[in-house]
This record gives structure tokens, C-alpha cells and sequence, in this order.
């Protein structure tokens, strides 16, 4: 069987080096030497796949999993080998990390060899952005956004539960993951933010820090020595102005200027990489000795000239020294994705994830290594900067701020459960965890009860004020880590149990919160009670609840109002409805604001009080008004509904007044959250009318309080079976 996926991974390859050959990039050897320097997995030279079992395939997913408003999707590419595979084997990942697609793991080493004994399925992924698992058209800063780890794990995540659903056809697979360097930090990371798909995780070749240990260790302290008095020596002459004896010695394409510490820090970062590399060169300890040996042999007379010399012989490919800042960075700039830079080496991927996520910067800053002092953070910011904008600082958001919440045990017995209203977009309320069917149920099950303030809302506000800036960090997936980490708090701080059960009661936007959270984090949410979605259909429930008469008597009206404005009568509706500013038909936010505002009283009264009586009573007021037309019925109807107001505000701007309050004091936002609201509104949900039917002792309705319960009990009583999210 051709494996379609090494095929095009060796046409990709040979169009990228005909591409290199028509624009030359002279540090891009230099830099390929320096990844030597980060972990990755080691495959013999020359090695093709042969085994017929190892087939690629593509997976889709989405580019960015936490913007609901994007819904933009790409393939990442996998291979598969189900060689040993029985039936009830386990699935075993050799990860994907800052390298293009590989095979070799899955077919070759020990981990192969494991799988033999344990008849594992083996699969391999291309982490998106490398190799050939691009979501976008090139590499520009603005186009990287997506590539970061979280977005990676996420990946990995949804593979993961389709490789045991739809692949392997078996959803209690154990999955067992291998990674190494940065794919090792991703395995470890998703097993603790996934342990509901992950079972097991082996990470092994992590960053070196301390490459002067290693040279004591498995070279000797000479060598190190040597090292140490070569960069003091050349940081001396840099010192005295003497650089063109160090810029002739090294052979550097251009003259180091020691009045420019750029060029100074990148020339002596070039140099302490080029023996990193060789440190790490083919990841065992045999390097080390090499390098020492060949330093102990060197016949330069001075420490200087023995490391210049070598510095010669392992970049023998190179004419002189490209070690200038610009030269560095021109590699680092390219943006096309064919480019044998980004396809092969990920050189512009690679340090995006450095600059904007982990760091992972070899700086010179421990007295306990031979490199100097000339290699620090402002190097590597201003390198940053260079290659992706000057947005880029030091500054990390270390920012914490506090949530309200309160807590019941009044119930609670020692292995009891804990029982969570989970809160939403208003201020914190006692009220649920005090009375009400879920208090009940936590009564006769021994629970403890609590209830959370939703990050923005009430008095938990993390910001100063909720200018547009501020509310960035009022999401969902924010309030779900919020969530989570403080279910984990509860169970090991507060209740003291970590097998407790947790059962979330959410309602309107808390009962989203809750199902995402029992989806996302299923092994710390064990059961949730979610009620009173999202209304898309008031219509419905005027028919159901009402009558038909009722629902016509509405359409009408709106009709009519409709054709008012149409015919240029619009002073019609401004004098029936009173509104503050003429309704003027030619201004169409004016006249949709208006619209949405009779609306939106009428939904008002539908729901109001979270009950059936609210429509009967809306319908009962319509049918027993003494005006003569449906559309004068509901203007009147409106003045009584809102007998507080001079005149309606129902134009665009009065409209939109109170929404642009930033204060959190302000009662609009700290008691009705309006501003908070409606930026997850136009942010994440776009879905503003809450239908919230409770509180009517209906046959149903009691039914299904008798149905929560057993569901409650049977969470906490029963084995419960992980909700897997796709």
C-alpha cells in the first residue's frame, strides 16, 4: 500500500528546497544547528517507512476552539499503525510536537516494542501549524494567533475521543501518551486537563538549564574552564574597544560594535549556542566528550583562539559568521508556509510560542555556567519585537482578584456530596442553597451546599471599571476555569473530601455553564441540573399558555405598525405609543429600536415571575381592553406596563444609554449587570431572551422535580460514566 502522506510529505520537501534555492537566507544552517539545542525525537538518517499498516489520514477540527463566532475549520494529518491491535487493546499516541509529521515511533523504538506486548493501536499527530497541518494561508504575526497550547490540547483532545469512538470503535480504550521536549509538556498538560481521556503519560527529554553541569559532569572542569576564560577574555577585549580583534579572530560577517549591545548580546548568544549544540548534539552523553576532547587537542595558543577555531571547523559550511542582530532574525521573518524554514525547521512557529507563551530562553544569567554575562532577557525581547511587533513586552499578567460565594453545611455528613447553584449573569443570591427543591434534595442526601458570584457581576469584578478594554476577560471559558478551580478548592480546602460528589444546579446562563463544565471537566463535576434555557419560541408559549386569539390579537398589531410606517404614518405610532422622540420611518435603527422595545415588554410579561400565570395574566389584560384596535390595545397596554415613564424612550440612542455605563457601582451594572450582559451577548451567545418556566405545580412539573431527584441520587449512588466532549 502507498502511504499517500510520506508521498506528499517528499514532493512538499523537494518544492521547498527549490525554493530556498531562489532566496538564500544565510543564518538558516546556523539556526537548523541551534534546534539541536530543544528535544525533539531522534530518526535515523535516510529511514522510509515500509510497513503496510502504518496508513495517514486527516482529522478536522476547528482553528480556534474558544471564539464560538468562528467556526472556521482545518486538518491536521495522523498516521495510524494497527499492527499488534486486539480487540480491547489499549491506544498509544506518540504526540506531536514543533516538528513535521514522523512516522518512525510508531514503527521503531520502545515504545513500538510496548505496543507489541500490549496489542496497542499506535497513532502519531501533526500539531497544527507544523509540517503540513497549516490552519491558515501564511505565517504572519496576525495569522499565528491560533497557535497556541491550548489550542493544541484541544486537538489532541477531540482526536483523541474520535480515535476511540470512530477509529478504534471502543470508548473505554485506555490511551497512553508519549512526548517528548515541548510534545512532552503537551502530554503532561492534557493528562491534567483531560485525565477523563488520558490514562497514562510518559514525557521524557525536558529542556536542559544547566548545560555547565553537564560539561563538568560528563566532560571535566578544565573544559569548562576553558570555556568560562574564553568568554571572559573575548567580553574583556569587547570592554577595552577592542572588538575588531574579536570580529577578526570569530571571522563575523560584520564588524561586532560594542556600542551596540544588540549586536554584542547576539554574537556571544551565536557562540554559547553553537556549544549547546554541540552539548546536546544527538542527545547522549558521548557529545559531551567530543567537544571537551576536541577543545583539549585544539593547538590555538589562548582560550579565545581555541573556541574561535572550533567555532570554524563546526560551521565549515559557512564562508564567515553571520552573528550580527539583523542577519539572526532574517530567517526568523519569513512568513510563507513552503518556505523549508517553517515546512521542515518551524523556525517562525517555534520561537512565536517562545515569545508569546513559555520563554524557554537560554539567557546567560547563572553564575553557575561558563558563557558570561552578555546573553539576557533584553536580547531575546528585542528579538521578539524584531521578528513579531513592538506589542510584544516582559510584562506577565500575574493579576488575581477574588469571587464571592456562599456556603451551607447545615445537611452535611462526612462522604456526603456537595451541591453547587452555580452562578450566572446577576449578583450573588443565597436564596437556592436556603430553600427550594434542590435545598430539599441536599436535606435528604446529607450535601454541602454552595453558591457562586460569577466573575463581572454583583461585587466580583476583577477590573476597575467595565470600559470595553476591561470586560476582555469576561468569557465563558473564564468563568469555567473559575469554576473548576474552585470545585478543587472546595473538595481539598473547605469539605475536605476529594472522592465527594459534586452536583451543579445551573439555570438560563448558569445551566450552560454547568453542561459546559460537566463536558469539559467531567472528572470534577460528577452531575449537573441544568433549567430554563434560552426562549427562542415566546410565540409558542403565548399559544400554549394563552390562546390563539391572544397570539393573533399581538400579530395584528405589529402588523399594523409595520404598515403605519411603511405609509409614511409615522406620527401615528408616536402619538399612540408616546414615545419621547418621533419615530422616524426613514431611520432604520430608530425604527427597529422601536420595535424591539414593544417586544421586548412583551416578553417581559410572558416571563415575568418564571411562571405560566405571567401569559395567562398578559393574554387576559389584552382580551379585556376597551380599545377598539389591536394596535391601540397594546399601545395602552404598554403605558400601563411601564406607568412609571413620562414617554417611552424608544429611540436607538436612549436606547443604548444605559448599556454604555463603565462605572461598577452603578446599579444598572452591579445589580443588573446590563453592560456585562449584553458584551457576552455580542461577544459570545447572541442570545438575549431568557425563558425561565418555573415555579407552577403543574402535573409535569412535579413529575419532573420527582425525575431530578432520582437523577441526583443516581449520580451520587450510582457509577457514573464520564461525558466524553468532542
Amino acid at each position: 500500500m502507498v502511504n499517500k502522506l510520506v508521498l506528499v510529505a517528499l514532493l512538499g520537501m523537494v518544492a521547498a528546497v527549490a525554493i530556498a534555492e531562489q532566496r538564500k537566507v544565510q543564518i538558516t544552517p546556523v539556526v537548523q544547528r541551534m534546534l539541536n539545542t530543544f528535544p525533539k525525537p531522534e530518526v535515523p538518517e535516510g529511514y522510509v517507512s515500509t510497513n503496510p499498516h502504518t496508513i495517514g489520514y486527516k482529522f478536522r477540527t476547528r482553528v480556534d476552539h474558544f471564539d464560538p463566532q468562528n467556526r472556521a475549520t482545518f486538518e491536521f494529518e495522523y498516521y495510524s499503525n494497527d499492527e499488534y491491535y486486539e480487540r480491547g487493546g489499549p491506544i498509544f499516541i506518540f504526540v506531536g510536537g514543533d516538528w513535521p509529521l514522523e512516522q518512525y515511533y510508531i514503527e521503531r523504538g520502545h515504545f513500538h516494542d510496548i505496543a507489541q506486548r500490549t496489542n496497542a493501536w499506535m497513532f502519531t499527530n501533526e500539531h497544527r501549524y507544523y509540517g503540513h497541518s497549516s490552519p491558515v494561508s501564511d505565517y504572519s504575526t496576525e495569522n499565528l494567533r491560533y497557535l497556541t497550547v491550548e489550542q493544541a490540547m484541544v486537538d489532541l483532545a477531540e482526536w483523541i475521543f474520535h480515535l476511540r469512538n470512530n477509529v478504534v470503535r471502543d470508548t473505554n480504550a485506555k490511551v497512553i501518551l508519549l512526548g517528548t521536549g515541548y510534545a512532552g509538556a503537551i502530554a503532561t498538560w492534557a493528562r491534567q486537563r483531560y485525565p477523563h481521556l488520558v490514562d497514562g503519560v510518559w514525557a521524557s527529554s525536558e529542556y536542559a538549564e544547566e548545560i555547565g553541569e553537564l560539561l563538568r559532569d560528563l566532560g571535566n572542569d578544565e573544559c569548562y574552564s576553558r570555556i568560562w576564560r574564553a568568554f571572559r577574555t573575548a567580553e574583556n577585549l569587547m570592554d577595552a574597544g577592542r572588538t575588531e580583534i574579536v570580529t577578526e579572530m570569530f571571522n563575523t560577517c560584520e564588524p561586532v560594535d560594542e556600542e551596540n549591545m544588540l549586536d554584542v548580546e547576539t554574537f556571544f548568544f551565536n557562540v554559547k549556542a553553537a556549544l549547546q549544540d554541540a552539548v546536546l548534539r544527538g542527545q547522549n552523553v558521548e557529545a559531551t566528550e567530543a567537544l571537551c576532547e576536541a577543545l583539549e587537542e585544539s593547538t590555538e595558543e589562548t582560550d579565545i583562539q581555541v573556541i574561535a577555531q572550533w567555532l570554524q571547523e563546526f560551521y565549515f559550511f559557512l564562508d564567515c559568521m553571520p552573528f550580527d542582530f539583523e542577519a539572526h532574525t532574517d530567517a526568523f521573518r519569513l512568513t510563507e508556509i513552503g518556505y523549508p524554514e517553517n515546512a521542515n525547521l518551524g523556525l517562525r512557529q517555534r520561537v512565536y510560542q517562545f515569545c508569546t507563551e513559555f520563554g524557554w530562553f537560554l539567557t546567560a544569567d547563572s553564575a553557575d555556567q561558563p558563557f558570561g554575562y552578555r546573553v539576557t532577557m533584553y536580547f531575546f525581547l528585542n528579538f521578539c519585537r524584531s521578528v513579531f511587533g513592538e506589542w510584544l513586552s516582559s510584562e506577565v499578567n500575574r493579576a488575581t482578584f477574588e469571587f464571592e460565594y456562599y456556603s451551607n453545611d447545615e445537611y452535611y455528613e462526612r462522604g456526603g456530596p456537595i451541591f453547587i447553584f452555580v452562578g450566572g449573569d446577576w449578583p450573588l443570591e443565597q436564596y437556592y442553597i436556603e430553600r427550594g427543591h434542590f435545598h430539599d434534595i441536599a436535606q435528604r442526601t446529607n450535601a454541602w451546599m454552595f453558591t457562586n458570584e460569577h466573575r463581572y457581576y454583583g461585587h466580583s469584578s476583577p477590573v476597575s471599571d467595565y470600559s470595553t478594554e476591561n470586560l476582555r476577560y469576561l468569557t465563558v471559558e473564564q468563568a469555567m476555569v473559575d469554576l473548576a478551580e474552585w470545585i478543587f478548592h472546595l473538595r481539598n480546602n473547605v469539605v475536605r473530601d476529594t472522592n465527594a460528589k459534586v452536583i451543579l444546579l445551573g439555570t438560563g446562563y448558569a445551566g450552560a455553564i454547568a453542561t459546559w463544565a460537566r463536558q469539559r471537566y467531567p472528572h470534577l463535576v460528577d452531575g449537573v441540573w441544568a433549567s430554563s434555557e434560552y426562549a427562542e419560541e415566546i410565540g409558542e408559549l403565548l399559544r400554549d399558555l394563552g390562546n390563539d386569539e391572544c397570539y393573533s390579537r399581538i400579530w395584528r398589531a405589529f402588523r399594523t405598525a409595520e404598515n403605519l410606517m411603511d405609509a409614511g404614518r409615522t406620527e401615528t405610532v408616536t402619538e399612540m405609543f408616546n414615545t419621547c422622540e418621533p419615530v422616524d420611518e426613514e431611520n432604520m435603527l430608530d425604527v427597529e429600536t422601536f420595535f424591539f422595545n414593544v417586544k421586548a415588554a412583551l416578553q417581559d410579561a410572558v416571563l415575568r415571575g418564571q411562571n405560566v400565570e405571567a401569559t395567562e395574566a398578559l393574554c387576559e389584560a389584552l382580551e379585556e381592553s376597551t380599545e377598539e384596535t389591536d394596535i391601540q390595545v397594546i399601545a395602552q397596554w404598554l403605558q400601563e406596563f411601564y406607568f412609571f415613564l413620562d414617554c417611552m424612550p424608544f429611540d436607538f440612542e436612549a436606547h443604548t444609554d444605559a448599556f454604555r455605563l463603565t462605572e461598577i457601582g452603578y446599579p444598572e451594572n452591579a445589580n443588573l449587570g446590563l453592560r456585562q450582559r449584553v458584551y457576552q451577548f455580542c461577544t459570545e451567545f447572541g442570545c438575549p431572551d431568557l425563558n425561565a418556566i418555573s415555579g407552577y405545580n403543574s402535573p409535569e412539573l412535579i413529575e419532573a422535580k420527582h425525575k431530578v431527584q432520582q437523577y441526583i441520587e443516581s449520580w451520587l449512588y450510582e457509577p457514573v460514566t464520564p461525558y466524553e466532549r468532542r
